[in-house]
């Protein structure tokens, strides 16, 4: 059943906000997968799992390890860390259901029209920050998916 899928999903949202050792990165990977169910209650739950879970863990884990002078804040490291989860996981054709379902929990971060221009517009080559071509397709399907 899907609501029940989708109810299941938000209890593990709540579970790993609790007790943060409970999954293991391979238990994480599995549910990540769901940010692209066509059932968008499901989608949704897993969107917010993947946001709490994977993208504020790593910026806060990063921010301690390099403070706060990166040139384009807290948004541009989620940005990143989101073009490395869309890359990595290879379903570039989806990208459209991973905005959708990450639109609740991540709204504003998908509006910051500012910080996407901005990082499209970094130059690898002169920062080491800035994106590859790889990355930059990706960041164009964000801005695409989050237009729509």
């Amino acid at each position: 059943n899907k609501e029940v899928a989708a109810e299941a999903m938000r209890l593990l949202v709540h579970i790993s906000q609790n007790c943060e050792d409970v999954f293991m990165s391979e238990d994480c990977e599995i549910l990540y997968r769901f940010v692209y169910a066509v059932h968008r209650p499901l989608a949704a739950a897993a969107g917010e799992f993947l946001y709490k879970r994977l993208l504020n863990q790593q910026a806060a884990e990063e921010e301690m390890t390099y403070g706060k002078k990166r040139k384009f804040g807290q948004n541009a490291r989620y940005f990143k860390m989101l073009l490395v989860f869309i890359l990595e996981n290879e379903l570039h054709d989806h990208v459209t259901y991973l905005v959708d379902s990450l639109w609740n929990c991540a709204s504003s971060l998908l509006k910051d029209w500012e910080c996407m221009t901005a990082l499209l517009l970094e130059d690898c080559r002169q920062e080491e920050e800035g994106l590859d071509d790889a990355h930059k397709s990706a960041l164009i399907e964000v801005i695409i998916a989050s237009m729509q």
